[in-house]
């Protein structure tokens, strides 16, 4: 018995990273190694918020983004999977600003990450509550996310270092905007982007 045990463990290799353990039947080469941003890479960006291009030419522009809005890195396992709610309805220009900032930004930080518009119909008051709902339900019927990030249409990040990551709490992402100089506006915490692990 102690044979067939020996046996077992030397077909699969126990690769140690960081922060887990994998046990794989590949060798260490053949594993994808943890997704680590370049630092230089990530820096206040300037943002243009004029131009709202048309979605085929995002497309066009951003061509490593999957159909679905989907970006998954290559050369590197994303340390977590990020699904991004946007709640919408009638905001179209900003969409499309929002969707050229983040799609870079993410790209940048080497995050495998699919954003979810969720659009409500209709013409009853809007519900951006309802809405983030319905997005995290629908996000988990297409993976596993280990983290989910609630984002305002009309909020762009400026600095690419704003991690779109999760860890034990939720994190205010847009804890300083420029309408309101930088200051933080408690009553208005929970609206904008918000981050939690499920």
């Amino acid at each position: 018995q102690q044979k067939q045990i020996e046996k077992v463990i030397s077909a699969w290799n126990v690769i140690m990273l960081d922060d887990a353990t994998y046990f794989s039947h590949k060798s260490a080469s053949e594993v994808l190694d943890i997704c680590q941003p370049k630092l230089e890479n990530l820096d206040v960006t300037n943002i243009d918020i004029v131009n709202a291009f048309p979605i085929p030419e995002l497309a066009e522009k951003y061509p490593f983004v999957k159909k679905g809005g989907h970006f998954s890195p290559k050369d590197c396992k994303s340390y977590q999977k990020v699904a991004i709610i946007v709640p919408y309805r009638d905001r179209l220009h900003h969409l499309k600003i929002l969707l050229n900032r983040l799609h870079p930004m993410l790209f940048k930080q080497q995050i495998e990450y699919r954003i979810f518009i969720i659009e409500q119909s209709g013409n009853d008051r809007f519900n951006r509550g309802k809405l983030m709902n319905v997005g995290f339900t629908e996000a988990l019927k297409y993976e596993n996310f280990d983290c989910f990030v609630f984002h305002d249409a009309d909020l762009l990040p400026e600095n690419d270092k704003n991690l779109y990551l999760c860890d034990n709490n939720v994190r205010h992402l847009s804890s300083a905007i420029d309408e309101m100089r930088y200051h933080l506006h408690r009553s208005s915490i929970a609206s904008h982007s918000v981050y939690a692990q499920p």
